[in-house]
C-alpha cells in the first residue's frame, strides 16, 4: 500500500465529526455544556431503563454473566461498567453480579485483532465464552463500529440478550440490540457522559434492590434472641 493509498485508507476511519458547543470563556463553555448534558440525558427513556435492570436481574438469578465492549471512550465506560457493576453492586449473603470485560485482556485483543481483524476481536471471544442466558452489553458513540456490529450479531446468532449504548444517530446497533437507548447528540463528551450516567443510574439501583434483598436474608438466618422476660 503507497503512502497515498494509506492516508486515504486512515481517512476512511475517522470518527464521526462532532458539534461543538458555543462560549466566549472557560466559563461560559462549560455552562453551555451543563445545558447540552441536561438535555442529552433528558433523550433517555425511562422505560427502557426499566427494561435493563429487570433483564439483569433475571440474569443475576439465573447465575449467568454480562459481557461488555466498547472502543476508544467507550472501552473506559466498558471497563468502569465491570467495576461498578461487579463490585459496586456486591452485597454479603447473596451471589454476586458477574460481569466480563471484553476490552481487558491485551493479549487475546491484539491477538484476534491481529489474526482475525480488529472487526472480530469481540465476537470471537463472545463466540468462545458466552452461552445462552448471559447478556452482551455493547457501548458505541456512533452505533457503527465495526467491532461492535459484529458482536452484536455473534450474540444474536446464539439467542444471547443485546444491551446497546448508542449516540449521533443511532446506527445499526441500535437496530441490532434487544435493548437499545440512544443519545441523538453529535458531541462524543455529551454522549459518552450520558452513557456514563446511564452506567452510574443502573449500578446505584441495582445495589440498592440488592441491599434490600440482603438485609432480608440476613435477618432470616440471624437467630432467635431470648426475650427478656423469660424465665428459667
Amino acid at each position: 500500500m503507497g503512502k497515498g493509498e494509506l492516508k486515504v485508507f486512515i481517512m476512511k476511519l475517522a470518527p464521526q465529526p462532532q458539534e461543538l458547543l458555543s462560549g466566549n470563556s472557560p466559563a461560559d463553555y462549560f455552562s453551555s455544556y451543563q445545558t447540552a448534558l441536561s438535555a442529552a440525558l433528558a433523550h433517555c427513556p425511562p422505560n427502557k431503563i426499566d427494561a435493563i435492570c429487570g433483564r439483569l436481574l433475571e440474569m443475576i438469578d439465573a447465575g449467568r454473566t454480562l459481557y461488555v465492549a466498547g472502543n476508544g471512550g467507550s472501552a473506559s465506560i466498558a471497563e468502569h461498567l465491570t467495576c461498578d457493576w461487579m463490585k459496586g453492586t456486591s452485597c454479603p449473603g447473596i451471589a454476586p453480579l458477574k460481569v466480563v470485560s471484553l476490552v481487558s485482556n491485551m493479549a487475546l485483543l491484539t491477538a484476534l485483532a491481529n489474526d482475525c481483524g480488529y472487526e472480530y476481536c469481540f465476537s470471537a471471544q463472545i463466540e468462545a465464552l458466552a452461552v445462552k442466558g448471559d447478556v452482551v452489553f455493547l457501548v458505541s458513540s456512533s452505533g457503527n463500529s465495526r467491532n461492535i456490529l459484529e458482536a452484536a450479531m455473534a450474540a444474536r446468532a446464539a439467542g444471547i440478550f443485546v444491551i446497546g449504548l448508542a449516540g449521533f444517530g443511532g446506527g445499526a446497533l441500535c437496530e441490532l440490540a434487544d435493548i437499545a437507548i440512544h443519545i441523538p447528540v453529535k458531541n462524543y463528551g455529551l454522549v459518552e457522559d450520558a452513557h456514563q450516567a446511564i452506567m452510574h443510574a443502573v449500578a446505584q439501583y441495582l445495589y440498592s434492590v440488592r441491599s434490600v434483598e440482603s438485609r432480608d436474608l440476613a435477618s432470616l438466618r440471624a437467630p432467635l434472641q431470648p426475650s427478656s422476660d423469660s424465665t428459667n
